[in-house]
C-alpha cells in the first residue's frame, strides 16, 4: 500500500515538473500564430479603411430613406422575399474569383490584389459614371450596415462615350464611395469573363466570401433587395 502511494506521488511530481516544459512552447506558438493573424487582418483593414470616404449629408439622408424603404419593402412584397429565400435554399453556383490586379483610380502605384483581400468578405462593383446619386447612397447604406461585420468594398469606375463624367467631377459633386476605387480600364482579372464589356448591365457585382469564392453575382446582386438580404444572410450565419 505504501509502495503504491509512493509511486502515485512520484508520478504526480514528475507530471507537474514536465507539464510547463511541454505545454508552454505550444501555448506560445498558438499565441504567436494568433497574433500574426490579427496583425495581418489589422493591416488589411487599415489599408482598405483608408479609402473609405465619409458620405455627404444628402447621401446619408438618402441612405436613411433607402433603409426605411427596404424595411417596408420586406413587409409590403413578401413574394419577392420568398423568391430570394428559394434562391438561397437552392444553393449557389459558387466559383473562385481568381487572381486580379486593380490600380487605384488616383494613384497607379497603389495596387489591390486578391492576396490583399485574402480572408475577407468583399463586394466588387462596376460603377458607371453619371448614375443616379441614390446608387451612391445605397453603397453607403451597405457600408453603414455591414462594414462592422467585416464587409469591404471595391469599386471599378467605368467611363465610356455614354458615361462621360470623370471621377474628379463625381467627387466635386460630393458623390463618394465607401471603399477602394480602381480604374476599370486598367483592371486585370485571371477570369476573363469578369467585368468584360457588358451585354447585360445587370452583371456588375460579385460578392466574394473569405475563401475567395463568389457566392452571389449578376442579376441577383444587382437587385437592391436581393443583395441586402444576401448580406444579412451571410453575416447572420
Amino acid at each position: 500500500m505504501l509502495r503504491r502511494l509512493l509511486l502515485i506521488a512520484v508520478i504526480s511530481f514528475l507530471t507537474a515538473c514536465s507539464a510547463p516544459e511541454n505545454d508552454e512552447p505550444a501555448a506560445q506558438g498558438d499565441a504567436s500564430t494568433h497574433d500574426e493573424a490579427l496583425s495581418g487582418e489589422a493591416h488589411r483593414n487599415a489599408f482598405l479603411d483608408s479609402f473609405v470616404q465619409e458620405a455627404a449629408p444628402r447621401l446619408e439622408k438618402l441612405a436613411t430613406e433607402l433603409s426605411q424603404d427596404l424595411f417596408l419593402f420586406s413587409f409590403g412584397f413578401p413574394e419577392v422575399h420568398d423568391k430570394w429565400e428559394k434562391y438561397i435554399e437552392e444553393g449557389h453556383n459558387d466559383f473562385p474569383i481568381g487572381a486580379f490586379t486593380l490600380r487605384h483610380i488616383e494613384d497607379s502605384t497603389v495596387v489591390l490584389t486578391q492576396d490583399s483581400l485574402a480572408g475577407a468578405t468583399y463586394l466588387i462593383v462596376r460603377v458607371f459614371a453619371n448614375v443616379d446619386e441614390q446608387q451612391f447612397a445605397y453603397y453607403h447604406l451597405l457600408h453603414n450596415k455591414f462594414a462592422g461585420n467585416g464587409l469591404h468594398f471595391v469599386f471599378l469606375f467605368h467611363q465610356d462615350e455614354d458615361n462621360t463624367a470623370t471621377w474628379k467631377e463625381l467627387q466635386a459633386a460630393e458623390l463618394s464611395l465607401p471603399g477602394f476605387v480602381a480604374r476599370l480600364d486598367e483592371a486585370k482579372f485571371e477570369n476573363r469573363g469578369l467585368f468584360r464589356e457588358p451585354q447585360l448591365y445587370g452583371y456588375n457585382e460579385y460578392l466574394v466570401d473569405s475563401e475567395g469564392m463568389v457566392i452571389a453575382s449578376g442579376t441577383q446582386t444587382r437587385s437592391i433587395e436581393f443583395l441586402y438580404w444576401t448580406l444579412q444572410h451571410v453575416f447572420d450565419s
